[in-house]
């Protein structure tokens, strides 16, 4: 099954550019694909009610249109997932397209490490998308809003204020408080051992129990405190009895 991608750009020498490097990245890995280019927002408006792109790289900057909006007007007609990567010259437009779920941002000049580094985050979610025991949860972050997938998320932090949501790649910021967090998170195997955490119990590397710390897989050492140690300790073992009958 070949990938559809559509490359916006009104400047014909980046366009191809963004072009030839996402050809050269899908011929190395023998993937086939079909690539589009387009050199206005309004022809990629109308290709995208005759094709369904998995990726469109598209530039902000687009002469008479602009490139937030185009993707606002995408967004709003899609009938499947398309992942939007912004290309452009201005750092301050970040805010805004994070706003509209984009899945990356790339600042010009563009160079071939920094599209392969996007197309390999592009392709692990392009993959885990077929497979439908993967779930995917909504944040509204301080940069907008955010899907993530449930086994990418290592833990929530309270920290300063807000609350850093840590991921296995990167780390977000929102305004909210744990209690909230608990009920909404705990159907995906994940537990508050201390007033100022909710983590993940299948990313949980150890737990030592005497001395009441918990590592995760990513090294960070999380407190168990006394008044939690008790349930978290019961559910920990639930969780672990399950996962091995699972594997069975």
């Amino acid at each position: 099954m070949k990938i559809n991608i559509a490359v916006c750009d009104d400047e014909e020498i980046i366009r191809k550019q963004m072009s030839n490097i996402i050809i050269d990245y899908f011929s190395q890995k023998n993937i086939q694909i079909k690539l589009w280019e387009f050199e206005d927002g309004h022809s990629l408006l109308n290709a995208c009610n005759q094709f369904n792109f998995s990726f469109i790289f598209l530039d902000i900057d687009l002469g008479k249109h602009n490139g937030v909006e185009v993707a606002k007007k995408i967004r709003d007609a899609q009938s499947h997932p398309i992942n939007i990567i912004f290309v452009t010259n201005y750092i301050e437009y970040q805010s805004k397209v994070f706003s509209i779920h984009t899945f990356d941002y790339l600042l010009k000049p563009i160079t071939k490490n920094s599209i392969f580094n996007v197309l390999d985050d592009l392709m692990f979610w392009y993959n885990s998308e077929s497979n439908t025991s993967k779930e995917r949860i909504t944040f509204k972050t301080i940069n907008g809003l955010i899907t993530i997938y449930i086994d990418d998320l290592l833990y929530f932090e309270y920290n300063n204020r807000r609350i850093d949501i840590v991921t296995k790649k990167c780390t977000y910021h929102m305004y909210d408080k744990i209690k909230a967090l608990i009920p909404k998170m705990s159907q995906y195997n994940f537990i508050s051992p201390h007033a100022a955490y909710v983590i993940n119990m299948q990313e949980i590397s150890q737990y030592i129990k005497s001395e009441n710390k918990i590592i995760m897989t990513n090294e960070k050492i999380i407190p168990v405190s006394q008044l939690k140690a008790k349930k978290f300790k019961s559910e920990y073992i639930k969780f672990i009895n399950k996962t091995w009958e699972l594997k069975q």
